[in-house]
């Protein structure tokens, strides 16, 4: 459905903005919206404001302000107060669209903060010219705000599980709330784990839900060492909206599961002002408003994986001969792995090699030869033996 793509970044980052299908009868306004706005002659004193402020509620929040400038322009939402702030990379004109790609890319990614007087502080223009100010903000306090809450929508984090060596998949979901009078039209967050247990984030994408039956107008989702962030905006051009009463899966992320341990994951603020940088922390637009939402931490729960040492096939039982076939069949014909490299290291000597291995395994099953090493043959258990062999949990020890 999208006429084109306006930007797309992909590092550690996936960054996708794109203008959608929109009715023929827009089309004046899209051509409106990029035609330069026309200077106006500047005021004494001259206007102060925050570059980005473009609700001028004296904040730049640029998730809500990205949403206010499309909400103005294509969706009959109110005019900007100060045009002046609303031209977030200081060019001089402005340009709704744009601007907003600006404000989310310095906001979400790895973009350049918007230009003198800067997000966090209050001043004037330092060009000549100026877009005009005719409600300059009161932005007198800050640089940030503590958000309103409306605890009826739930933005939760589900917990997780898995083995050492795995990956766990963790879902950020959204419960929104019956009582919500207009819709839900985006949101903000980050999540942040223990710095003590080891984890790495691998991957992060899109829910089910946004991922296929939602129209989205800007996706922004970044991993860094802490954790990671998102900040999602639905299509208004479109009208796409989340219904009351309902839960939404909006994002996962996937996380490397390097050592035993439990580690919770709580939604959390990222970014430094000292840095430049837009603190992230979770809010949703509800009823044309941010606002923070009732929040539920999850945890993920690290395992060391458990086996019974000689079930190379995985099947949660150890038959010497078919185990053996299993071993030699991957080492030497290209089938398939085993499930478990510990449980095939049948001598528990660190490594695996197919033809010694095997001939352990029948060595105890058909020659009375000493039983494989702990946990054993019949029982489920953990490696006693430090190594950097891969184990999944496998059918019958789960």
């Amino acid at each position: 459905m999208a006429l084109f793509k306006l930007l797309k970044l992909e590092m550690r980052m996936t960054f996708r903005i794109a203008l959608h299908r929109i009715p023929s009868l827009a089309l004046a306004l899209v051509a409106m919206l990029l035609a330069p706005a026309s200077a106006v002659a500047q005021t004494d004193p001259a206007p102060e404001f925050r570059r980005g402020d473009a609700d001028g509620n004296g904040f730049v929040e640029p998730l809500y302000d990205a949403y206010y400038l499309v909400w103005s322009a294509f969706a009959s939402g109110p005019p900007p107060p100060c045009m002046e702030a609303t031209d977030a990379d200081g060019d001089g004109v402005a340009f709704a669209l744009l601007d907003a790609i600006y404000l989310l890319s310095w906001g979400f990614g790895t973009g350049t903060p918007p230009t003198d007087p800067g997000p966090f502080v209050c001043g004037t223009d330092p060009e000549s010219e100026t877009l005009g100010c005719e409600n300059p903000p009161d932005c007198a306090g800050g640089p940030t705000r503590t958000l309103p809450e409306d605890l009826d929508h739930t933005l939760r984090i589900e917990s997780a599980s898995g083995v050492v060596g795995s990956t766990a998949t963790v879902v950020v979901s959204l419960d929104v709330g019956s009582d919500s009078f207009g819709s839900v039209e985006g949101f903000r967050w980050s999540v942040c784990h223990d710095a003590g247990v080891s984890i790495d984030v691998e991957g992060i994408a899109l829910g089910a839900t946004l991922d296929g039956d939602l129209d989205t107008l800007a996706t922004m989702l970044a991993a860094t060492d802490d954790g990671w962030t998102a900040g999602i905006l639905l299509n208004v051009l479109t009208g796409t909206v989340l219904e009351e009463g309902t839960d939404y899966e909006l994002a996962t992320a996937e996380y490397e599961l390097l050592a035993e341990g439990t580690t919770t994951l709580e939604f959390c603020s990222l970014g430094s002002v000292d840095d430049d940088e837009f603190p992230v922390g979770p809010a949703v637009i509800a009823d044309f408003s941010l606002v923070t939402p009732e929040l539920e931490d999850g945890t993920i729960e690290i395992q060391l994986p458990i086996f019974k040492r000689g079930d190379v096939d995985g099947n949660g039982q150890v038959f010497s001969i078919l185990d053996a076939l299993y071993l030699l069949d991957w080492g030497f014909t290209l089938g398939p792995p085993p499930f478990c490299f510990d449980a095939a290291d049948a001598d528990d000597n660190g490594e695996v090699f197919p033809i010694i291995d095997a001939i352990t395994i029948l060595h105890w099953g058909f020659t009375a030869g000493p039983p494989p090493p702990e946990p054993g043959a019949f029982e489920c258990g953990v490696d006693p033996t430090e190594d950097e062999l891969p184990c999944e949990t496998v059918s019958g020890c789960d």
